[in-house]
């Protein structure tokens, strides 16, 4: 009886490589029925077979677009700010603020006090309709009075700034605000307390910080301002009302201040 031994070659290709499975097959020519094939190859060749078809399945999920994973946007985040009701007092805090900026080229902005920032638009929804006092939060007015003799921190945003009266309305409003959206009360370091801006620091001048006769000045024209005749330490209170502000600043390269411009930016947002 003649027998016929023949071997076969199979290509697989798996993760860039091809594999070759060799199966080893006797035939008796008189007696085809009888041909065998080892169980050991054809094992071999159904699982290279199967982890062919897994990778090649994966890669289409992978370059699948609904698979796909992507970025959500951040929501935006805005202040809250007090600015004086008196427009009166809102000029005079103003020309303050403008005789600093041309004497140490530095930003000019309109003078307030940041209730609370890192506000988003639905947090700006939660308190649309609670009530403080007798009045809804956006038609809220508060006393608040301010010492007049700048302070410096190390810190842009709070580089040269007047401290509000703890004592005031303004803080009772920030505790409130806080407790209707689970935050933690408190102000931003480094002062830690609520404060007026006089000056932020940007690059250039304005990133020294002003002697103490520009302090002596600027304290008393704090105080001509909010209607002493002389110096005080402490400003008689003055109502302030909310409003809400987009402050996003780009900062400068190499340098842990923003760039003058950025200011411009600065806008009302509706509540």
């Amino acid at each position: 009886m003649k027998h016929l031994v023949y071997i076969s070659f199979t290509c697989i290709t798996i993760f860039g490589k091809t594999l070759r499975t060799t199966i080893h097959s006797t035939n008796e020519l008189e007696t085809p029925s009888e041909s065998r094939i080892s169980a050991h190859t054809v094992e071999e060749v159904k699982i290279e077979n199967e982890t062919a078809s897994k990778f090649h399945q994966s890669k289409k999920l992978t370059n699948s677009p609904e698979k796909s994973t992507m970025t959500q946007p951040q929501e935006e985040k805005y202040s809250i700010w007090c600015v004086p009701v008196d427009t009166n007092y809102q000029e005079k805090l103003g020309n303050v603020i403008k005789d600093l900026a041309q004497q140490y080229d530095a930003p000019s902005f309109p003078p307030h006090i940041t209730l609370l920032g890192g506000v988003t638009r639905s947090d700006l929804d939660k308190l649309k309709n609670e009530n403080f006092g007798s009045d809804v939060l956006p038609n809220s007015k508060v006393l608040a009075a301010l010492k007049t003799m700048p302070e410096h921190y190390d810190k842009w945003s709070q580089h040269f700034l007047l401290i509000v009266d703890n004592m005031s309305e303004l803080q009772q409003l920030h505790d409130k605000v806080c407790e209707i959206l689970q935050r933690p009360s408190g102000f931003a370091a480094p002062s830690q307390q609520a404060h007026l801006s006089l000056m932020y620091a940007v690059p250039g001048k304005s990133e020294g910080v002003p002697d103490d006769s520009t302090k002596n000045n600027v304290a008393l024209a704090i105080s001509n301002a909010l209607g002493h005749t002389d110096k005080v330490a402490l400003t008689d209170q003055i109502q302030w009302r909310l409003k809400v502000m987009s402050t996003k600043v780009t900062m400068a390269p190499e340098k842990n201040v923003p760039t003058i411009d950025s200011f411009d930016n600065w806008v009302e947002i509706p509540w």
